[in-house]
C-alpha cells in the first residue's frame, strides 16, 4: 500500500483515505457510525467482497457478544447489562 499522503488522522477515522492508497479492504478495530459491523461467531459469514470497510467492533464486544448468544440461544435472554473494566478507556483512547 502507499503509505504517501494517509497519516494518522485517516488511522484514526478516514477510512477511506486507505482505499485511496492502494489498500484493497479496510477493518476497524472500533465501533463505526458508519460501517457495517461483524463478530466472529455472530454475523460474520455475512461479510463477502462487496465490503470495503468494516468494524470488527470493541474488543468488549467480541469478549461478551459470544457468551451473550450462548445464553440467549439457550435460555431466551431477555435484557443483559455490561460494564467496562476501569482501564477500557485507557485502551481504545486517552485518559
Amino acid at each position: 500500500m502507499k503509505w504517501g499522503g494517509v497519516g494518522a488522522e485517516c488511522i484514526l477515522g478516514e477510512s477511506g483515505a486507505h482505499l485511496k492508497g492502494g489498500g484493497k479492504r479496510v477493518f476497524i478495530s472500533a465501533s463505526s457510525a458508519d460501517a457495517p459491523m461483524f463478530v466472529m461467531g455472530m454475523n460474520h459469514e455475512k461479510c463477502d467482497n462487496s465490503v470495503k470497510i468494516a468494524s470488527n467492533a470493541f474488543s468488549t464486544t467480541n469478549c461478551l457478544s459470544p457468551l451473550a448468544k450462548v445464553i440467549h440461544d439457550n435460555f431466551d435472554m431477555m435484557k443483559g447489562f455490561m460494564t467496562i473494566t476501569a482501564t477500557q478507556k485507557t485502551m481504545n483512547g486517552p485518559s
